[in-house]
Formats: C-alpha cells, structure tokens, sequence
C-alpha cells in the first residue's frame, strides 16, 4: 500500500482495513513495559 495524503484514514481504520494494526502491542513495548 502507497501512502496517499488523500485517503480517509478514518475510514480505513473503521473498516478494519489496516496495515498497521496487528492487533497487540509490539513486541519491544511489551518488553519496555
């Protein structure tokens, strides 16, 4: 995915159409924590 200044951000994240979302906290977070 490209990143584009006009797509709805929003949108994508309510639709549950993320590519940064994994659904838990990172790894090296969790381990900082």
């Amino acid at each position: 995915m490209q990143i584009n200044k006009d797509r709805d951000w929003e949108a994508l994240y309510l639709a549950n159409d993320t590519f940064w979302d994994h659904g838990e906290a990172s790894p090296g977070l969790v381990d900082y924590l």
